[in-house]
């Protein structure tokens, strides 16, 4: 073996050593887009799961027809959240409050155990199905005659 069968080896064990490392870096990068996809998507799971609500009420009145929906999960929702559905159709909300505040101040939280009132437009008589919905695509159904 002469030199140059010597330099010829050593050449390519330094390119293979280069691109076992390129490899390593491309995995790393991967196996890290990963890992980082599977914390935010069980982050996700983890907080649809303790995210519950209930439509525990509908009131027909004269003038705007309320709906009482109760937060049975352990996550704080915003009023702004929630979307109503009457008979498959979205309708506009009047104006929310919470009936029972809890300890929380801040008007805009809905906490867990209490229960918020929103207001629609009132309703002619008839069969109606209220549809609660609520971020991460959690809801309740209700149904009551007008």
């Amino acid at each position: 073996m002469g030199f140059s069968t010597t330099a010829a080896h050593a050449i390519f064990f330094i390119a293979a050593v280069i691109i076992a490392a390129g490899v390593a870096g491309v995995v790393s990068d991967a196996s890290q887009a990963v890992k980082t996809g599977i914390s935010q998507k069980s982050s996700l799971v983890s907080e649809k799961l303790n995210t519950e609500i209930e439509v525990i009420h509908v009131y027909p009145g004269s003038d705007n027809t309320s709906i009482y929906i109760l937060n049975e999960g352990s996550t704080v929702l915003t009023q702004d959240s929630l979307i109503i559905f009457l008979n498959g159709e979205r309708v506009n909300i009047l104006g929310t409050r919470i009936v029972n505040r809890s300890t929380n101040i801040d008007n805009s939280l809905w906490d867990p155990g209490e229960v918020l009132e929103a207001n629609i437009t009132a309703l002619s008589s008839g069969r109606y199905i209220i549809k609660a919905l609520v971020k991460m695509n959690v809801w309740d159904e209700y149904y009551f005659n007008a």
